[in-house]
C-alpha cells in the first residue's frame, strides 16, 4: 500500500510510521525457517554474516540461541523476498521517491538469557553508518516476526526528534559498533509495540533503540534500509563518522580485507562507476543505479551484472572501472528507458565477468 498525504504528514512531522499487518505471515514463517536452519547448519547454501553473541557462546549455547542477527542478506535469494516485497516497498516509494535501492540489511534476533549489554541497542541514529546523504532519501523498514512489546525488547522511538537535522556525537558501547547518543536520555520516548507482521518505517535521523529482552523467548525483527539511488557518498573525515570509520576500516583489515569507507556502504558495497561513465550512460538516456543491489523499477528494463563471490580482485576490462581489492560480490545496474537501449547496453556489457539478467 502507498501511504496516503496524511500518513505523509505523519512521518514528516515525527520521523517514523506504524503499518499494521504489512508482511504476510506465511512469508514470515519461511524467514524464520530459513533462519533457523541456517543457524543449525542444516543448510549451506545461504548468502549472509551471522553475528553471534560472545556472552552467549561462551556459555556454549548453540543453533539459534548463540546468533544475535544476520547482517546483509541481500544476496540470498529466500531472504531478498523481504527486501523487495510489494508491501514493503510501496511505502518507501511514498517517502523517498520510485528509485530505490536496497542497501544495509539484517534479521535481528534478541535470544533469550543474553547479557543485557549484549541485547540493548541505546538510544542513536542510523545515519552514523552510512556515508552518503542526503539523510531525507534514506528509510528503514523494521518487521516484527513475532509479537514484540517491552517485555521482550521492542523499539522504542523520540518522535521528531529528526526534525534539527543534526548528526549527533555517539559514543562506544562495550557491544562492537552498538554506539549511542549521550545525553538525551531525557527525551520523552514511546515505545512501539508491535504484533507480528507490523512494521514501522523510519527516517535515519530519528534517535531510538531498543530494550532487553527479558523473557525466555525470542524477539526476531527484519529490517531493510533504502536509500534513493542518486544519492552521493561524503568524505566522513573530519565529521562525527571518523571514528566509527576508524573503527570499520580496523575491523576490515583484522579479517584481511582492505576497505576505504568513505566510499562504501554498510555491507561493504562500493560505488565503481565513474564520473565518465556516468556521463556517456546519461547521455543515452540511461540512469546508474550507485547503491548495492538495486530493487527493479517496474517502470524500467533492468540489466544486472553480477559475479559469483570471489576472494581475488576482479578485473572487468571492457569497463572503466576500478575494482576495490576485496572480497564482495559485484553487482552494477542500469536502469533503461526503452527496450533498445537495454539491448545496446546488454551488448556492451557482455564482455564482463558474471551473469546478466533481464527483468521487465
Amino acid at each position: 500500500m502507498s501511504l496516503s498525504e496524511v500518513q505523509k504528514q505523519f512521518y514528516r512531522k515525527n520521523g517514523y510510521i506504524l503499518i499494521k499487518n504489512n508482511v504476510h505471515h506465511d512469508l514470515l514463517d519461511g524467514l524464520v525457517k530459513r533462519f533457523i536452519d541456517i543457524c543449525s547448519g542444516s543448510v549451506t547454501d545461504y548468502s549472509t554474516r551471522i553475528v553471534k553473541n560472545p556472552h552467549l557462546k561462551q556459555l556454549g549455547y548453540q543453533g539459534q540461541l548463540v546468533v544475535n542477527k544476520f547482517q546483509d542478506f541481500l544476496f540470498d535469494d529466500v531472504l531478498w523476498e523481504y527486501a523487495s516485497l510489494p508491501s514493503v516497498i510501496e511505502v518507501v516509494e511514498s517517502i523517498i521517491g520510485p528509485n530505490i535501492t536496497a542497501m544495509n540489511s539484517m534479521l535481528i534476533n534478541k535470544p533469550p538469557d543474553s547479557d543485557p549489554d549484549f541485547s540493548i541497542h541505546p538510544l542513536h541514529q542510523d545515519l552514523l553508518y552510512f556515508p552518503f546523504r542526503p539523510a531525507n532519501s534514506i528509510v528503514a523498514s523494521w518487521t516484527a516476526m513475532e509479537k514484540i512489546d517491552r517485555n521482550n525488547g521492542c523499539l522504542y522511538v523520540v518522535p521528531g526528534s529528526h526534525l534539527d537535522g543534526i548528526l549527533y556525537e555517539h559514543e562506544t558501547s562495550k557491544h562492537t559498533l552498538y554506539d549511542g547518543v549521550q545525553g538525551k536520555g531525557h527525551l520523552e520516548k514511546e515505545h512501539v509495540v508491535m504484533e507480528k507482521g507490523d512494521t514501522i518505517f523510519f527516517h535515519p535521523l530519528i534517535l531510538h533503540g531498543s530494550g532487553p529482552n527479558n523473557t525466555k523467548g525470542f524477539r526476531k525483527a527484519i529490517s531493510v534500509h533504502y536509500a534513493d539511488s542518486n544519492c552521493n557518498f561524503i568524505d566522513v573525515k573530519g565529521t562525527v563518522q571518523e571514528d566509527l570509520m576508524t573503527r570499520i576500516e580496523e575491523l576490515a583489515a583484522k579479517f584481511g580485507a582492505l576497505m576505504n569507507y568513505a566510499v562504501s556502504i554498510g555491507h561493504y558495497c562500493y560505488s565503481m562507476i565513474n564520473d565518465q561513465l556516468r556521463n556517456f550512460f546519461r547521455k543515452y538516456r540511461w540512469s546508474l543505479v550507485e547503491l548495492v543491489p538495486p530493487i527493479s523499477n517496474q517502470r524500467h528494463l533492468v540489466i544486472s551484472l553480477r559475479t559469483t563471490r570471489i576472494s581475488f580482485p576482479v578485473k572487468i576490462s571492457s569497463l572503466p572501472i576500478e575494482i576495490p581489492p576485496f572480497s564482495i560480490t559485484i553487482v552494477l545496474k542500469l536502469a533503461c528507458t526503452d527496450a533498445s537501449s537495454a539491448i545496446f547496453l546488454l551488448f556492451l556489457l557482455s564482455y564482463g565477468a558474471g551473469v546478466i539478467s533481464l527483468t521487465s
